[in-house]
């Protein structure tokens, strides 16, 4: 199975082991998006990938 993340219309591939756990997932995209770390994650599994999609949280 291939993982991607789709982050501000950007297609990030993802290890299997990162991109299982949600918290896992969050941890490492925030070392380059501190803005995702409390994203909500959308997931879309389509034929041999699993599309997940990371939207921010507003602050307020």
């Amino acid at each position: 199975m291939k993982y991607i993340a789709i982050i501000e219309g950007q297609e990030i591939p993802l290890d299997e082991a990162i991109a299982q756990d949600d918290n896992t997932l969050k941890t490492a995209i925030s070392v380059y998006f501190p803005e995702y770390a409390n994203a909500e994650i959308e997931r879309q599994t389509t034929d041999d990938t699993v599309s997940i999609r990371l939207v921010k949280k507003s602050r307020y």
